[in-house]
């Protein structure tokens, strides 16, 4: 993959549960790189749904996600999600959040806008949980050809973000 990012857009709110970035993947590039940075007092598993061309939601059950917990206090968790709908998403592809002051991570998605091929999404994350440190790698895809033009950010627990932010990169 190759390593020079281009700004492409920076979303940001405050006091939401949910933040549509949108218009960000176009045909311009194959390959993006998302950062997200977030503060919530509630404790849930960071959801990533996406949106298609026109801004409506992906809702087919086509969505997978495998993921491994790696928690310094206790063994590593695999976790998988198959055929999961658009109101569920890609649910654990940034980890667990918990009371996540100053958490983030980040997102590398690939062919988002191709009508030809599968987009597929890889994460990585670094927090702290019950005290202890909390890492989560993650894989997803979502088997379908439709353009995806960009995504809704979210939580499992419909907790009020106090801040978030979402930074994408295309990658050339």
């Amino acid at each position: 993959m190759a390593t020079n990012l281009e700004f492409i857009n920076q979303t940001k709110a405050t006091l939401v549960t949910t933040l549509d970035v949108t218009g960000v993947f176009t045909a311009k590039y194959d390959a993006y790189q998302v950062h997200i940075s977030t503060d919530m007092d509630g404790a849930g598993y960071f959801e990533i749904r996406l949106l298609q061309a026109d801004d409506s939601l992906a809702n087919e059950s086509k969505y997978d996600m495998a993921s491994l917990d790696l928690k310094s206090d206790a063994s590593f968790q695999e976790y998988r999600f198959v055929n999961q709908n658009g109101g569920v998403g890609w649910r654990g592809i940034g980890g667990y959040l918990d009371d996540g002051d100053g958490y983030g991570f980040t997102l590398n998605v690939f062919n988002p806008f191709a009508d030809d091929t599968y987009t597929i999404g890889q994460a990585q994350n670094g927090s702290i949980s019950n005290g202890n440190l909390f890492g989560t790698k993650a894989i997803a895809v979502y088997k379908s050809t439709q353009s995806i033009g960009g995504m809704r950010v979210t939580n499992s627990s419909g907790q009020t973000h106090n801040y978030i932010n979402v930074t994408t990169y295309g990658v050339k």
